[in-house]
């Protein structure tokens, strides 16, 4: 399992993510415009304001993780709904595509704060071993 969240998992989405980044330039520098070829490449620019914004929050001093936690979901889902949900025209807003978003939205950023929290817990076990060990 340890294999798996450290090793596969990040790689697989890095790769991942190259894959459909270079696939989507190639496509547009041959001009083929396709819609999801721009999309691909927005996606990826929100997650680079997503994770500018993780530095920016990195540098307040919250009393709690759940504070942090509350205005990094709060400051994406802004972002994700107007600036390009909104002006990027990513989808209707209609209430049932606005709760369809809202709850992928909040799944993946549990997912990844929980992939996050569990790496930290096992790499402090693994050290609390260690120095039990010694």
């Amino acid at each position: 399992m340890k294999r798996i969240i450290n090793i596969y998992l990040p790689s697989a989405a890095m790769t991942f993510t190259m894959v459909l980044l270079g696939v989507s330039v190639l496509n547009l520098a041959e001009g083929c415009k396709y819609q999801n070829n721009i999309w691909i490449l927005e996606v990826f620019g929100y997650i680079v304001l997503m994770e500018l914004l993780d530095v920016l929050l990195g540098k307040i001093e919250f009393k709690r993780y759940l504070s942090y936690f509350c205005a990094e979901a709060a400051a994406g889902y802004v972002l994700l709904f107007v600036v390009f949900g909104y002006f990027g025209n990513w989808f209707s807003y209609t209430p049932g595509r606005i709760a369809q978003i809202t709850v992928m939205y909040l799944l993946v950023l549990a997912c990844v704060h929980y992939y996050f929290y569990y790496r930290a817990k096992s790499s402090a076990d693994e050290m609390n071993r260690m120095i039990k060990e010694s």
